[in-house]
């Protein structure tokens, strides 16, 4: 019984480092566009996910179409909002940015279309709450891609931390959405 554990390990082992090697994106109602075919890619799924790619700054930049400032340190950005800090990078309608008194800002709301990238992750989703420290992220109906395993999915509610993700009735695979080969589908994954 233990060895057939260990061949059956060994094999899913291969078959993982098969897919990493070579893997995908979302169908065209995706909002991301990284999907990178292969044509002579020899393994399952024919292509990768490309990162984005963004340089590192350390200064928060913002812009939007409006800003207004509350007396209770919270700052509402309006239409077209854009904001980069650190590796990070937000896009959406409108957003709350919640200021705290030891940092520049603490978190950010909306209940719009939010779309946050860094080097490893990227997501999307129709509401989302993001907290700085310590890192959180909650967001409904969301699009996911986790670059260095070249996977993606949806799920109805995902929670991120800076080391682990749970997604609710989501699915999960490492091939493209319009064709794939594999996908996981369940009411609870945890990453």
């Amino acid at each position: 019984m233990h060895l057939i554990d260990v061949k059956a390990k060994l094999a899913l082992r291969n078959i993982t480092a098969a897919l990493v090697l070579c893997v995908p994106a979302l169908s065209s109602a995706s909002p991301f566009n990284d999907w990178q075919p292969t044509p002579h890619c020899q393994y399952l799924c024919g292509g990768f996910y490309a990162p984005p790619t963004q340089g590192y700054n350390d200064k928060l930049s913002l812009s939007a179409d409006s800003i207004e400032f509350s007396l209770d340190k919270t700052v509402y950005l309006k239409g077209d909002v854009a904001l980069f800090w650190r590796e990070h990078e937000i896009h959406a309608h409108d957003i709350e940015l919640i200021q705290h008194p030891e940092h520049r800002w603490d978190a950010i709301h909306t209940n719009q279309p939010f779309l946050y990238q860094t080097p490893l992750w990227a997501f999307y989703g129709e509401q989302a709450y993001f907290q700085r420290e310590p890192e959180y992220m909650r967001l409904e109906n969301a699009y996911y891609r986790y670059y260095p395993h070249h996977a993606h999915g949806k799920a109805s509610l995902l929670e991120a931390t800076k080391t682990h993700m749970l997604l609710l009735n989501a699915d999960y695979s490492t091939c493209h959405p319009d064709n794939p080969t594999w996908q996981i589908r369940a009411k609870s994954i945890k990453l």
